[in-house]
């Protein structure tokens, strides 16, 4: 099946992730050969019923692959945007990469540490979860708005977002304003990709943080986005259950410095981990 990237996985009639396709052209090796004899990690599975279960948005499909030769670790795609029902269908794609970190099919080690022991999975995980929380249909997006014209509020890809929705306040509050905010504006440099990034990487490092300092006339624009995110009724009551629920709880900051780049092309330039499309060329061509 070449409309995957490695390893596709839909739910089926008994809630359970099933593997329905295969791309022979990935680079195959132990860790997926396990999910092709066994299914899923068990871990890796009640993670993604947690989201769901948190959200209330459904997960019906999981695009895996395991590569270090990949230069993305994740990606979201809602095929509402072009079905005629405008009812959320998301697929996330992810690198089990981050899952397993110490294995390395190239060298050869079969080692590999327990699933998200290190935490840096449950970051991919966290912030795909943002993308899903601020970009869905259901909630964030005004679907009787039918051309541009009619949109008084942002308009991205996904469509015209109600004037409440998360995105939109965050548009009006630090993109549309004229205020000048103290550096850093920005949590990491991937968040400049483009605001869809900029909130959902924002909401990931709020779900990591103990405490959030609180806002003073010297503070930072990132530390203001982070505190927009923990007072916004969106958001903000989904920290708990996350943290209490995801395998890597509130260790998935503790990452290595990779990560935090996230998704590039081959050349370097930053893909949003929204744009699907762009993520599955790039992929195909490597």
């Amino acid at each position: 099946n070449y409309n995957v990237s490695g390893l596709n996985f839909k739910l089926n009639y008994k809630n359970e992730y099933q593997l329905i396709g295969i791309n022979k052209s990935s680079p195959m090796n132990k860790i997926l050969k396990e999910y092709i004899d066994n299914g899923l990690d068990d871990k890796l599975e009640d993670d993604k019923k947690t989201l769901v279960d948190i959200g209330g948005f459904p997960i019906n499909s999981l695009d895996l692959i395991c590569s270090y030769d990949s230069d993305w670790s994740g990606y979201v795609y809602n095929h509402a945007i072009t079905n005629e029902n405008k009812k959320d269908d998301w697929e996330m794609g992810l690198n089990l990469i981050y899952a397993y970190k110490k294995y390395c099919y190239n060298s050869g080690n079969t080692d590999k540490t327990g699933y998200n022991s290190q935490g840096v999975f449950g970051y991919v995980m966290i912030h795909e979860f943002g993308h899903i929380m601020t970009l869905n249909l259901n909630k964030e997006i005004d679907t009787t708005v039918n051309n541009t014209e009619e949109c008084n509020s942002l308009l991205l890809l996904e469509g015209c977002f109600h004037e409440k929705s998360a995105i939109n306040q965050f548009n009006n509050r630090f993109y549309l304003t004229k205020e000048k905010y103290k550096r850093p504006n920005f949590v990491t440099e991937y968040t400049k990709t483009n605001i869809a990034e900029d909130i959902a990487e924002t909401f990931a490092f709020y779900i990591s943080q103990n405490t959030i300092n609180k806002i003073t006339e010297g503070s930072s624009g990132a530390l203001r986005k982070i505190n927009f995110i923990a007072e916004n009724d969106h958001l903000k009551d989904l920290k708990k259950a996350l943290i209490n629920r995801i395998s890597s709880g509130q260790n998935f900051m503790t990452m290595d410095e990779y990560i935090r780049k996230f998704n590039r092309t081959r050349r370097g330039k930053h893909i949003s981990c929204t744009d699907y499309e762009s993520i599955k060329k790039d992929f195909d061509k490597h």
